[in-house]
């Protein structure tokens, strides 16, 4: 999972995390994310693919060192 996580094929999500200067923008694989994440299923059931097969969410309320965590 790492190896995905770190290669950047196949991802299909984009989380903007953080706020201020504090911030990052993380591309994901929504496979990994609905499998280790259930608030981020939920969520990205919700949403809808932009026109380049993409959702995107905004959770500026969440540290890059948290979500890192979340993610890892």
């Amino acid at each position: 999972l790492l190896i995905l996580l770190k290669s950047g094929k196949g991802r299909d999500i984009i989380i903007h995390v953080g706020k201020g200067t504090e911030n990052e923008t993380f591309e994901l694989h929504s496979g990994i994310l609905y499998v280790r994440c259930p608030y981020f299923s939920n969520e990205l059931d919700e949403l809808d693919y932009n026109e380049n097969h993409i959702k995107e969410i905004s959770k500026p309320n969440i540290s890059v060192d948290v979500f890192r965590v979340i993610i890892t």
